[in-house]
C-alpha cells in the first residue's frame, strides 16, 4: 500500500502572490540576465566584423553565385548525358514521355544558368568573359536537335512495335482456331477409320471395304500435314518477331514461304464427303489467307520486325551522338568552374587575416558571456528550478515502483508558484492512480478466469479435430489394397508412409483374371488433405478404366482427360501404370511423368525402364501418351517408388538420391517383395534420422516367377 498525505488548501491572497512571483517571472529574470551578457558581447563584436562583412559581400554576391551556378551547370549536363540512354530502355510510353520532359527541362535550365553566369561575370572585372559560354550554348542547341530526332525515332519504333504485337496476336488467334478445327476433323477421321461410323447418330456402320478406302487414309494424311505445317508456320512467325538482328530474318523468311506453300498443297488435297467435313474445310480455307498475309503478304511479321530493328539501331546512334555532345558540354563546364573557383580563392585569401583577428576577439567575448551564464545557472537556476524538479522526479520514480512518499515533496508544497501547485496536483493524482490500480487488479483477475474457460473449450475442439484426421487416415488407407495375391506367377508388395495424417501417394494391384495383372504407383502434386481428396478421386477412376481391358496408354489418356476437366486447383498427378502378361512373359506400361522404375534380373543387373512419351496427368487435356512393352524372365524384379524416397534429406540437408537406392537394391537380390520394400523404407528412415519427413514415401515391388511356372 502507498502512504497517503491529505491535500492542503491555499488562500486566494497566497495564490495571487504566487502568480506574480511565479516560475515564469523567475525564468524571465534568468533569461534576461543571460540576454544582457549576450547583447553586450554582440555590440562589441559588431564593430569588429563590419569590415569583415564588407569583404564577404563580394564573395557572397559575386563569386559564390558564380560557383553555385557553374556547379549547377555541370550537374545539369551530367544528368542529360545520363538520362538520354534511358529513352531506349523505357518500355512504357508514359515513361518515355516523362524522360523527354525531364531532358527538355534540363536543357531549359542550362540556358537560364548560362544567363546567370554572364550576369555574375559582368560584376567582377577581374573575370574575363569566357568564350566557353558560347560554346556551351552552341552544343546545347545541337543537343536539342538530336533530342527531337530521337523522340521521332522512338515514336516510330513504338508505332511499328504496336503493329508487330497486333500481327503476332492475330496469328496466334487464327492458328488456335485452325488447330481446333483440325483436331475435330482428325478425331472424326480416326473414329470413322476405327469403327466405320461418321457419327454416333449413324444407325449402321459402313462396310470395311468402304471406310478403309485409300482416299480416306489420304485425307487423314492431308489433315495431319496441314496441322504440322500450321504449327511450323506459327513457330516461325513467333521466332521472327523476337530476333535481335536483321540478318537473321532472311533464312526465317525462306522457311515461312516454304511453310505457306506446304499449307496450300495440303489444303488442295482436302475434300469432304459429309456436310460437317465440307464446312470444316471452308473454315480452314477462310483462315489460311490471314496466316499467309502475316507470313509473306503486306505488313507481314518479318517485315515489321525488320523495320522495328532499323528504327532501334538509328535511335541508338542518336543516343551515342547525344552522349558525345553532353561530354563536350561537361568538359567546357569544368573549365568554367575552374576559372570561377580560381577567382573565388583569391577573394577568400584576402579575408583570412580578418577572420583570424575576428576569431581571437570572439573567443574573448564568448568567454566573458560563458562565465556570466555559468554563474546564473550554478546558483539561481539550480535553486529555483533544478533541485525542485529533481525531487519531483525521484518521488515519481518511487511511485512507479509502488512506493508513495509524499514527505519527499514536503518542503515544496507551500511554494506560492506553479511548482507548488504541480506538487499538490501530483499527490492527488497518485492517490487516484492507486485506487484505479486496485480496481484494475480485480478486472485482470476476472479476465484471467474467462481466458482459462476459452482455453479449455479450444483444447476440446482441437482434440475433436485430431480424431477426425485419424478417421480420415483410416479411410484413406482402406482404399489401398492390403492383400497382394499374384498366385504362383508374381510376388507383389507395396507400402506407403504419409508425411502428414493423410497423403497424396497411392498404389494398386489388380487381377484381371485372364492371365494379366495391373500395377499402379502414383504421386499427387501436393500433400495433406487436398492431396488425399485428389487421390481418392483418381484411384477409383483408374481402376474402372483398367478393368475395362483397355491398353495402358488408353487408360492414361482417358484418365488425363477426366482429371484435366474443371481442374481449378491446378494440381497434377504422376502415374506409372503397367500390365503384366504371364502368358506372353511381358510388361506393357505407360509412364506419365513418374520416376523411372528399376528392373533387376536374377543376376543382379539393374536398369531403369525406358521413359514413355507423356507428362503428368491433369496439366493438359491435349497431352499425348504412349506405351512400351519389355520382356520378363523368371527372377526379374520391378521396383517402383515415389520421389519421397530419393528426395529424403538428412540433418546435413543431403538427399538420399537414386544412386544410394540402387546400391541398397543391389544387396537385396533374391529377397521377396515385402522384404525389399521394408528394407528400402527402413534405410531411408536411418538416413534421415530425426529430420522431419517432408513428403510421402511409397514403394511397390514385383518379383516375376511366371516364366518358370509356365515352363513347369
Amino acid at each position: 500500500m502507498m502512504h497517503k498525505a491529505p491535500p492542503r488548501q491555499k488562500s486566494t491572497l497566497k495564490k495571487s502572490i504566487g502568480n506574480f512571483f511565479g516560475l515564469a517571472a523567475k525564468l524571465y529574470f534568468a533569461v534576461g540576465a543571460a540576454v544582457a551578457f549576450t547583447t553586450a558581447a554582440s555590440i562589441v563584436a559588431w564593430f569588429s566584423f563590419v569590415e569583415l562583412g564588407n569583404q564577404q559581400k563580394n564573395i557572397a554576391n559575386v563569386h559564390l553565385p558564380a560557383i553555385v551556378n557553374s556547379l549547377r551547370l555541370a550537374q545539369q549536363s551530367s544528368e542529360i548525358a545520363a538520362s538520354a540512354p534511358l529513352l531506349l530502355t523505357a518500355e512504357k510510353e508514359t515513361d518515355r514521355a516523362e524522360i523527354l520532359k525531364s531532358l527538355s527541362d534540363l536543357q531549359s535550365q542550362i540556358i537560364k544558368i548560362l544567363n546567370l553566369l554572364e550576369s555574375s561575370f559582368a560584376k567582377d572585372l577581374a573575370i574575363k568573359h569566357s568564350a566557353k559560354l558560347n560554346t556551351v550554348r552552341e552544343n546545347d542547341t545541337k543537343f536539342a536537335a538530336i533530342l527531337s530526332s530521337l523522340a521521332d525515332k522512338i515514336d516510330e519504333h513504338d508505332r511499328v512495335k504496336r503493329l508487330l504485337d497486333q500481327a503476332v496476336d492475330q496469328a496466334v488467334k487464327q492458328h488456335g482456331v485452325l488447330r481446333q478445327i483440325l483436331v475435330h476433323q482428325l478425331d472424326d477421321r480416326v473414329f470413322y477409320l476405327s469403327t466405320g461410323f461418321w457419327s454416333l447418330d449413324q444407325e449402321t456402320s459402313d462396310s470395311e471395304r468402304e471406310f478403309l478406302k485409300p482416299d480416306h487414309v489420304l485425307q487423314m494424311m492431308a489433315l495431319s500435314e496441314l496441322s504440322e505445317e500450321s504449327n511450323r508456320l506459327i513457330a516461325l512467325l513467333t521466332e521472327s518477331s523476337i530476333v535481335t538482328q536483321v540478318a537473321l530474318l532472311s533464312p526465317i523468311r525462306e522457311r515461312i514461304s516454304a511453310s505457306v506453300e506446304g499449307l496450300g498443297r495440303a489444303v488442295q488435297r482436302l475434300h469432304g464427303e459429309s456436310l460437317t467435313e465440307r464446312r470444316g474445310i471452308q473454315k480452314i480455307q477462310a483462315i489460311l489467307p490471314t496466316l499467309t498475309r502475316l507470313g509473306i503478304g503486306d505488313g507481314n511479321i518479318p517485315s515489321l520486325r525488320a523495320a522495328m530493328l532499323e528504327e532501334l539501331q538509328q535511335s541508338r546512334q542518336l543516343v551515342l551522338d547525344s552522349r558525345s555532345i553532353a561530354a563536350t558540354i561537361a568538359d567546357d563546364v569544368r573549365q568554367i568552374v575552374a576559372t570561377v573557383q580560381a577567382r573565388a580563392n583569391q577573394s577568400v585569401a584576402l579575408t583570412e587575416k580578418n577572420v583570424e583577428l575576428g576569431q581571437k576577439l570572439l573567443l574573448l567575448i564568448n568567454l566573458i558571456a560563458l562565465l556570466g551564464a555559468l554563474a546564473i545557472c550554478g546558483f539561481y537556476i539550480r535553486k529555483t528550478f533544478t533541485d525542485p524538479i529533481t525531487s519531483l522526479t525521484n518521488t515519481a520514480a518511487e511511485f512507479e515502483k509502488g512506493y508513495f512518499k509524499p514527505e519527499m515533496l514536503a518542503e515544496h508544497r507551500d511554494r506560492p508558484d506553479e511548482f507548488g501547485r504541480l506538487v499538490n496536483t501530483f499527490i492527488n493524482m497518485a492517490e487516484e492512480v492507486e485506487a484505479r490500480t486496485e480496481r484494475l487488479d480485480e478486472m485482470v483477475k476476472e479476465r484471467t478466469q474467462e481466458l482459462n474457460t476459452k482455453k479449455n473449450q479450444l483444447e476440446g475442439t482441437l482434440k475433436k479435430f485430431e480424431e477426425e484426421l485419424n478417421m480420415a487416415q483410416k479411410m484413406q488407407l482402406s482404399i489401398l489394397p492390403h492383400r497382394f495375391d499374384g498366385g504362383n506367377y508374381i510376388d507383389v508388395f507395396a507400402d506407403m508412409h504419409s508425411a502428414r495424417e493423410v497423403g497424396g501417394d497411392f498404389y494398386d494391384f489388380m487381377d484381371f483374371s485372364n492371365g494379366k495383372y495391373g500395377i499402379v504407383i502414383a504421386d499427387v502434386s501436393d500433400k495433406g488433405v487436398t492431396a488425399a481428396l485428389m487421390m481418392a478421386g483418381c484411384l477409383p477412376r483408374l481402376r474402372s478404366l483398367a478393368y475395362q481391358g483397355l491398353e495402358p496408354a488408353d487408360v492414361i489418356i482417358r484418365l488425363n482427360t477426366s482429371l484435366s476437366e474443371n481442374n481449378d486447383t491446378m494440381m497434377f498427378v504422376t502415374v506409372f501404370y503397367g500390365v503384366i502378361d504371364i502368358t506372353a512373359n511381358t510388361l506393357t506400361y505407360t509412364n506419365a511423368g513418374h520416376e523411372e522404375p528399376i528392373l533387376l534380373n536374377a543376376k543382379g543387373d539393374m536398369k531403369f525402364l525406358p521413359r514413355t512419351k507423356g507428362m503428368a496427368l491433369g496439366v493438359s487435356d491435349m497431352a499425348q501418351y504412349e506405351q512400351r512393352t519389355v520382356p520378363l524372365k523368371h527372377g526379374d524384379t520391378l521396383f517402383c517408388y515415389t520421389d519421397g524416397i530419393t528426395d529424403a534429406i538428412n540433418h546435413q540437408n543431403e538427399q538420399f538420391g537414386v544412386d544410394q537406392l540402387r546400391q541398397i537394391l543391389s544387396g537385396l537380390i533374391g529377397r521377396n517383395a515385402r522384404q525389399m520394400c521394408e528394407m528400402v523404407i527402413s534405410s531411408v528412415g536411418v538416413y534421415t534420422g530425426a529430420t522431419d519427413q517432408f513428403d510421402d514415401i511409397t514403394c511397390l515391388a514385383v518379383r516375376y516367377k511366371g516364366a518358370e511356372n509356365k515352363n513347369g
